[in-house]
């Protein structure tokens, strides 16, 4: 699934909801300079780990992640 930014969110009922955009959709609005420095860095998970990941959890069409 390459290509594509996800986005995660919950929804009214306070679950977990997963979305997903082509990855050339523009931020809405430019992103904030951080006023302080970070207490954790962001590393994001290589796209092959997710993949296998769903593999193992043998997610299919239809489930909610």
């Amino acid at each position: 699934m390459r290509g594509f930014r996800f986005s995660r969110r919950l929804d009214r009922q306070g679950r977990k909801v997963v979305s997903s955009a082509p990855a050339e959709t523009a931020p809405a609005t430019k992103p904030k300079q951080a006023t302080r420095q970070p207490d954790n860095v962001y590393v994001p998970t290589p796209q092959f780990i997710v993949d296998t990941m769903l593999e193992m959890a043998e997610v299919k069409r239809g489930n909610v992640v």
